[in-house]
């Protein structure tokens, strides 16, 4: 999978990441001094990749997510679909508030962010099928 997204870069470890719920994740380290990336593997519900790379797209201006650098909503020779985006230290949605300089993230916040989303979404679900991305 990563080779096809970035065949010039070496890949020296994938380290598996705690707190997926249906999904796989796993942090990627290359050469010495790259960016570390993570790679999300969607083994459990296939379509969730398409969605989750659309509502990225909605919303990547509006909420803090990492960006999604190769997306492959069909996977690749028989993989099941995936995503590797950059890697990002920090709180999860999951954990709000729990970094002293964190603020915290209110479900409001988030209720909020996602009301301002939900016209996107639904015009997003209109459109043909999203390509593969690669940045």
């Amino acid at each position: 999978m990563v080779r096809a997204a970035f065949p010039e870069r070496a890949l020296i470890a994938a380290e598996p990441l705690a707190g997926g719920l249906r999904n796989s994740n796993f942090k990627l380290r290359f050469e010495p001094g790259a960016e570390p990336l993570v790679l999300r593997i969607y083994e459990h519900d296939r379509a969730l990749c398409r969605k989750e790379v659309d509502l990225h797209r909605l919303v990547g201006g509006a909420i803090p997510i990492p960006e999604i650098l190769h997306a492959a909503p069909d996977g690749v020779d028989g993989s099941a679909p995936f995503v590797i985006m950059r890697y990002v230290e920090g709180i999860t949605f999951r954990h709000p508030g729990t970094g002293v300089e964190q603020r915290p993230l209110h479900v409001f916040e988030v209720g909020m962010a996602r009301a301002r989303t939900d016209r996107r979404i639904s015009l997003a679900r209109r459109r043909r099928p999203v390509p593969a991305v690669r940045r």
